[in-house]
């Protein structure tokens, strides 16, 4: 208005400018009109039904909105639920538009309330990337027998000799039993078998509670270890975390990567420059994770785009290591039992009593806690230790122990009897008569201590580790117990590789073991590997043991020929400067059966070529092996069967050896059916309607399907694909039934005797059955039970009825008619 006024104090009193006073005229009569009209449109208080949308995200539904006095008014429940902070109780209505930081706008067009709030005030949305969903499919398992064998034979100029390894199992749902050993026996000459007659091995019973990732082993079994702990055989009982049976669950901590979206965002994630997906997520915070499938240090990139396609990208580094437990997560095992002695050599010889238990526990995203006892009579041992992830630089492991063990229950070592020995004959340096422990025990009690520490970083192109373990004189585990061995004092290693793209990689390895005076080895290890291109590759590498002089070294290229097949040749130095030189050709059987060989020589200085030849054949019922080896004048014969037998569903089935998990397709009967697992097509069924796949992933969800392309025509497959999970070392008869049935063709006429429009339905106790074709034709797969259906012209004639009339009892296709729709 003050605009104006300068006009008209410019045109002076007396005389008015008429252009200005007329401005001034309008401009007041719609300010005034204006008000006007707001006053007369202002909505009216009432109850709205509205779409609530915040930061552009739609609920979904209408909600009641009650508008008092220019405000809308909500259930505070309804705004908490939209991400909307309010303090008051949920049936409380609370004006959204009163709320700081809360702006509100109507809709009309689309009558929806538009609800702006701070993004960081929305729930944080948690995506994974992968979609990873735990499986509602449960592993089960059949009941039945399997019988692995392998049988080798060996016929040479200083003997021949038969051995035969087998395995019986029985599964069931209530778990796994089972047991191995070898028969051996020589037909000629020395033996070099270990002895006649039947060696024993494990006999143990196996169970896996997949609810909660449990096992338990009764009978033969070895003890879980960690890295600073031991393994041992016993006989006796195991209880411990099974993690394969959720083949879903990562256990290590995956990368996390938040953000915040003002409204609806689409986000992609690059991982090392691989795009792991995209997702669309809501306004509000959010956290992608995915499982990045390397493990060490990488780089994530994400990318955002709202609605108007703009992009913001952001870098992340992160670290991944499989050392470490999810935050929360538990590993355990537990074992007791009598230990087993002599393992290999005798088939029932067993010792003391001992008990050993390893522990972890995921205590954050960065640290995993470690731990470990062992006992037995008059021992005992127990450890703890630390893996922390040094954010992006590494994974740094920390452990200390210590044992005691009483007289005569563990190996001594050198250094530890010369301890022992009196002060004079220390001093001179000779053995005390007597002194010496002529058994290799200790012969006192011991208490000793243990520590490591250990580092590892890896990248894509650049790995490294490090690690020291340093053990006192008296230190033992339960592997030493009652056994003369030792454990070395201290140990080091060193490795790392560098990965230079189309130049190759090169790795080196550093070991460093003492054992005490004069028992030391330090062995140096460097290596070079490149793809030349077309499927040839170039390996060298060379290693020097430290205080002994010279060194091996070996040079091989190998080329892949295709369809299997691969060539290569090698040379070779020992630390004596003798030089070996080596040529082989091979072509591996296919995996669904198939023949194979391989031809090799070999050359030594002073000493005849060594040659060998070896032909495959690989069939679905077994696995076949034989061949020759040896130098000119001295050669060996040799051959080898494998494979399964499987009783199960009322018959035996022959197979190729049985490791983990297999299938029994059954289609009731019907030969010649097409099976196909996981989406590749594995061979028909038999006379008897049964297809074995002897390689199935234990635990895993798969897909089998079946193709009725070669079933009769009178045969209904209610179901031709499925999902399964087998359990470990088990067996599952899937079965597809095929059912017969009873089907009818027939040309259906009107009263007129004219056919019925195509296109017309047919009804049959109360469903659609089929529709009618051309010329009136109908094809019943299912006859209804009461021989009367219903068809409803398409051309809007009165419904009308058929009635069938008798059809013979048995299966098949029967042509009737053609009949009269009345």
């Amino acid at each position: 208005m003050s605009g104006f006024l300068h006009s008209l104090a410019r045109c002076g009193a007396a005389r008015l400018c008429p252009n200005v006073i007329a401005l001034v005229l309008v401009a007041c009569a719609g300010k005034v009109h204006a008000q006007a009209a707001e006053a007369s449109f202002s909505m009216p208080d009432g109850i709205l039904y509205l779409d609530i949308v915040v930061n552009g995200k739609s609920a979904g539904q209408a909600r009641k909105v009650d508008y008092r006095l220019g405000h809308y008014y909500l259930p505070a429940a309804i705004l908490k639920e939209a991400g909307v902070k309010v303090e008051a109780p949920a049936h409380e209505l609370v004006a959204v538009d009163l709320i700081p930081g809360v702006r509100v706008a109507l809709d009309n067009a689309t009558q929806r309330l538009m609800i702006s709030v701070p993004p960081e005030w929305l729930p944080r949305q948690v995506v994974d990337m992968a979609q990873r969903e735990p499986s509602s499919t449960q592993a089960a398992s059949s009941t039945g027998l399997l019988m692995n064998y392998d049988a080798y034979l060996n016929n040479g100029p200083r003997g021949s000799s038969l051995s035969v390894w087998n395995e019986p199992r029985l599964f069931s749902a209530y778990g796994t039993l089972s047991s191995t050993g070898a028969w051996r026996r020589t037909l000629r000459g020395q033996d070099f078998g270990g002895g006649p007659g039947f060696m024993r091995y494990d006999t143990q019973w196996r169970y896996n509670d997949a609810a909660t990732m449990r096992k338990y082993v009764a009978g033969d079994l070895i003890t879980d270890t960690l890295a600073d702990s031991s393994a041992v055989r016993m006989a006796g009982f195991q209880v411990g975390r099974n993690f394969a049976t959720r083949p879903d669950l990562v256990t290590f901590p995956i990368p996390q990567f938040a953000g915040q979206a003002a409204v609806p965002t689409a986000v992609d994630l690059f991982i090392n420059n691989y795009r792991m997906g995209s997702r669309e997520v809501g306004p509000g915070p959010f956290t992608l994770q995915s499982m990045p499938y390397i493990n060490g240090a990488g780089t994530a990139t994400v990318v955002t785009r709202d609605a108007l396609g703009r992009e913001v990208s952001q870098e992340v580094s992160f670290y991944v290591s499989n050392d470490l437990l999810q935050p929360g997560l538990s590993d355990y095992s537990l074992s007791a039992g009598l230990l087993r002695r002599r393992y290999g050599l005798s088939s029932f010889d067993y010792g003391d009593l001992a008990a050993s238990g390893v522990f972890r526990h995921g205590v954050t995203s960065d640290w995993t806690a470690t731990g470990w006892a062992q006992g037995a009579a008059g021992f005992a041992a127990a450890g703890v230790g630390s893996n922390v992830q040094l954010g992006v630089y590494g994974v740094f492991s920390a452990t200390v122990a210590a044992s005691h063990a009483a007289a005569g229950k563990v190996g001594q070592s050198d250094a530890y009897a010369w301890r022992v020995r009196s002060p004079y004959t220390a001093l001179m340096g000779q053995p005390a008569q007597g002194a010496a422990n002529p058994s290799g025990y200790n012969a006192q009690a011991v208490n000793g201590g243990q520590w490591s520490l250990g580092y590892s970083y890896a990248n894509q192109r650049f790995s490294v580790g490090v690690r020291r373990t340093h053990r006192d004189d008296g230190f033992a585990n339960l592997g030493r117990y009652r056994s003369a061995g030792r454990l070395a004092r201290q140990e080091d290693q060193a490795t790392a590789s560098l990965s230079m793209g189309r130049y190759g990689s090169l790795g080196m390895g550093w070991f460093d073991v003492d054992y005490g005076p004069g028992q030391r080895t330090r062995l140096l290890n460097l290596s070079y590997g490149i793809a030349l291109g077309q499927g040839v590759s170039l390996y060298t590498s060379a290693n020097r043991e430290i205080g002994t002089g010279g060194y091996n070294a070996q040079l091989s290229l190998s080329i892949s020929l295709g369809d299997g097949s691969s060539a290569s040749a090698s040379v070779s130095r020992d630390r004596d400067g003798r030089r070996s030189e080596q040529a082989s050709y091979m072509r591996a059987a296919p995996l669904a059966g198939g023949v194979g060989w391989s031809l090799g020589a070999s050359h030594n200085p002073g000493a005849s070529v060594y040659r060998q030849a070896e032909i495959n054949w690989r069939t679905q019922r077994f696995d076949l092996r034989s061949g020759v080896y040896g130098a000119s004048g001295d050669l060996s014969q040799w051959a080898q069967l494998g494979g399964s037998v499987i009783a199960m569903d009322g018959a035996v089935y022959f197979s190729r050896p049985v490791t983990d998990a297999f299938a029994l397709i059954s289609t009731d009967g019907y030969a010649g059916v097409p099976v196909s697992f996981e989406n590749q097509y594995v061979g028909d069924t038999d006379s008897s309607g049964h297809l074995l796949i002897p390689s199935v992933s234990s635990w895993y969800p798969a897909h089998f399907e079946i193709n009725p392309v070669n079933l009769p025509a009178d045969v209904k497959i209610p179901v031709a694909k499925t999902e399964a999970a087998i359990r470990d070392r088990s067996g599952l008869l899937l079965r597809f039934p095929v059912e017969k049935q009873r089907s009818a063709v027939f040309s259906a006429l009107d009263a007129s005797g004219r056919p019925i429009v195509p296109g017309s339905q047919v009804q049959a106790d109360g469903r659609d059955v089929a529709w009618v074709g051309r010329e009136g034709e109908v094809y019943l797969e299912t006859l209804p039970a009461n021989s009367l259906i219903s068809v409803i012209p398409a051309n809007g004639e009165p419904a009308c009825r058929i009635t069938l009339g008798p059809v013979p009892a048995q299966a098949g296709i029967f042509r009737l008619g053609p009949l009269t729709c009345l």
